[in-house]
């Protein structure tokens, strides 16, 4: 079983990722669970819509490398309660438990991880997990990544 690192630092989804994007872990699409609270997948799509930014699989609103790039590059966009998971290819018809939830409103990273975090990282082929509120909360099997971002934000 692989082993995934988690924590909470002092940051966002969008500065983190504009801040480590050459670190991020391999990636074919970033699924957006969360964008500014939203959490529903057509409405998530709309708002990316708006912005100009296209949306592959707009049933689980998953978006391309250069789509998220393009993203976290607009101010406003990525404000709070947001989440994102990097997944290692599409996934069309992902079965998603609601309770699989990273955002600072739901939980906190930095002193126990859930036991439903290896099942629903595997399950989805998710390298990283991000979601923000109260610090931001992040999960991943990359461990030079882990250690960038405590460093980033120490």
């Amino acid at each position: 079983m692989t082993a995934y690192l988690t924590g909470n630092v002092n940051s966002g989804v969008g500065e983190a990722l504009a801040q480590l994007w050459g670190k991020l872990p391999p990636f074919e699409v970033a699924m957006i669970r969360s964008l500014d609270s939203q959490r529903n997948a057509l409405e998530i799509a709309s708002v990316l819509g708006r912005f100009g930014i296209h949306v592959v699989t707009p049933g689980v609103p998953q978006v391309d490398r250069e789509s998220l790039m393009k993203a976290t590059n607009i101010e406003g966009l990525f404000v709070h309660y947001d989440e994102i998971w990097l997944l290692s290819e599409a996934q069309p018809r992902l079965e998603w438990s609601k309770n699989w939830i990273l955002t600072g409103d739901a939980l906190r990273l930095d002193s126990s991880t859930p036991a439903w975090i290896p099942e629903a990282m595997s399950r989805t082929g998710c390298t990283l997990a991000l979601g923000d509120g109260d610090g931001l909360n992040h999960v991943t099997s990359d461990s030079e990544f882990h250690r960038a971002l405590i460093a980033a934000y120490a």
